[in-house]
């Protein structure tokens, strides 16, 4: 692999790295690296299909049209194909020490990001939430032996369907705006990382539900929707679809995890979040009703 770095850190800038330094725990998907290439850091991103060139072009539009409006995101600086690996280099932002950074402020500036964010038009990534309802039907009904009963599907499917009627003109969404994805850099502005999850979307509808699916907690939530501008009234009134796709958001991680195991010769029945959704979507009554998903918050 250190060989592919070098090849592609010196198709992409003529000049080969003075020094490599992995980073581990970075991205679930790629290699990453830190570069130092004719005296500046860089990070580069690696992975090992050649497909995964199409999401760093994404990714590098999505980045480029957030600079547009006011949001600090860094540079990809170079994308391209080396030795079958897809490659990505982006700017390289210094963060400040642990104890510098502030998650308040870090909610309140995600908040303020995505409110730009969503002012950009994003036809091309449209969300086609019929076509994901059509793949969850045809999925939970014949790969699982009925992974749920089919009363529970029909209730799902039924709310699930509200998303077929909804009407809107796709704009930009980051697709997961956690703390996680943000460096804090010694002037403590914050940057926003990882477009890899980015759709054209319903606003402010999506960016909120992947916010609320994974509980980040309300005073973490009302510190956002401050920075967003976004009343509690405002918020309430768009509860319900928010809540459907949370339940659009959860099953498609039951699914995705589902055809991991299959792929791997497992059993998935033993995945533990798996088992808990089960037991969750199998406690609520009344689809039709407040799915209580949010209720912390």
């Amino acid at each position: 692999m250190e060989q592919v770095v070098k090849q592609a850190s010196n198709t992409a800038f003529e000049e080969y790295p003075e020094s490599i330094q992995p980073i581990l725990n970075k991205g679930k998907n790629n290699h990453v690296f830190k570069l130092n290439v004719n005296g500046q850091n860089k990070i580069l991103r690696l992975h090992d299909s050649t497909k995964q060139l199409a999401l760093y072009a994404k990714e590098e539009w999505c980045a480029n049209a957030a600079s547009r409006v006011g949001v600090l995101t860094p540079k990809i600086l170079a994308t391209g194909l080396q030795n079958g690996w897809s490659y990505s280099f982006q700017e390289y932002i210094e963060s400040a020490p642990a104890d510098y950074i502030q998650t308040k402020k870090i909610w309140e500036t995600l908040g303020e990001y995505a409110n730009k964010i969503h002012q950009i038009e994003a036809p091309d990534l449209e969300i086609n939430y019929k076509d994901q309802l059509n793949n969850y039907t045809q999925f939970f009904l014949s790969k699982t032996d009925h992974l749920f009963t089919q009363d529970l599907c029909d209730k799902m499917l039924s709310r699930l369907k509200e998303a077929e009627e909804w009407s809107f003109a796709p704009k930009l969404c980051h697709g997961n705006l956690h703390p996680s994805n943000v460096v804090v850099d010694e002037s403590a502005k914050v940057w926003l990382l990882d477009w890899e999850t980015a759709t054209g979307n319903i606003t402010p509808h999506a960016d909120l539900a992947e916010i609320f699916t994974w509980n980040n907690g309300k005073q973490n939530i009302d510190l956002f929707c401050e920075g967003y501008g976004i009343s509690r009234a405002e918020l309430d009134s768009v509860m319900r679809d928010i809540q459907t796709l949370v339940l659009f958001r959860l099953l498609q991680v039951v699914q995705r995890k589902i055809d991991k195991s299959l792929n791997c010769s497992g059993d998935w029945q033993k995945d533990r979040f798996i088992t808990e959704m089960i037991v969750l979507f199998s406690s609520i009554d009344d689809f039709q009703q407040d799915i209580l998903f949010t209720k912390n918050l």
